[in-house]
């Protein structure tokens, strides 16, 4: 099996990155709530909270699953329906999981960091500002990882010759 390092190659490196590096934070919101002895001694609230965080757990690792399983059978195959799925992944999943939140805080004026408090506040610290800037950037991988082969997915559709002289008899 011959690998080609072409822009769909790349674009699914990027994309599976991106998806494995949310699986650590997908699994505590999964296990969040499994010690109901612990979870009984809190408020209602609370208790609904954790189940609902472990809702969102789940169905995350399983939207993780589907997207790992697309991007390596179909979108390295330069199907159209995989760019389809990815990209409802990307902006039906991901956008408002992620960013749409952080979006929504600065527009109401909630944001009190700037942009360079926030990057400090991400490299030294941690906290809110880090998972600020993790967001970001795992979204924008994504959206990058999107756009690098649309030309291939949607453009002109070339049969590609074989490479291997022993195909042609």
């Amino acid at each position: 099996m011959r690998i080609r390092v072409n822009s769909v190659f790349i674009s699914g490196v990027l994309l599976t990155i991106a998806l494995v590096s949310l699986i650590p934070a997908a699994l505590r919101n999964a296990l969040a709530g499994r010690d109901k002895i612990l979870l009984a001694t809190f408020d209602a609230g609370f208790q609904a909270e954790a189940q609902t965080s472990h809702y969102l757990g789940i169905a995350c690792l399983a939207i993780i699953l589907i997207g790992a399983i697309v991007i390596w059978t179909g979108y390295v195959e330069r199907e159209r329906s995989a760019w389809l799925v990815m990209f409802i992944v990307v902006w039906f999943w991901a956008f408002p999981l992620f960013i749409l939140p952080f979006v929504s805080a600065l527009v109401h004026g909630r944001v009190v960091l700037t942009f360079s408090e926030t990057l400090y506040g991400a490299i030294s610290e941690g906290g809110t500002p880090r998972s600020v800037v993790e967001s970001v950037l795992i979204f924008s991988s994504m959206v990058i990882a999107l756009l690098l082969p649309i030309k291939r997915f949607f453009g002109h559709m070339a049969i590609e010759e074989p490479t291997d002289s022993s195909a042609i008899t």
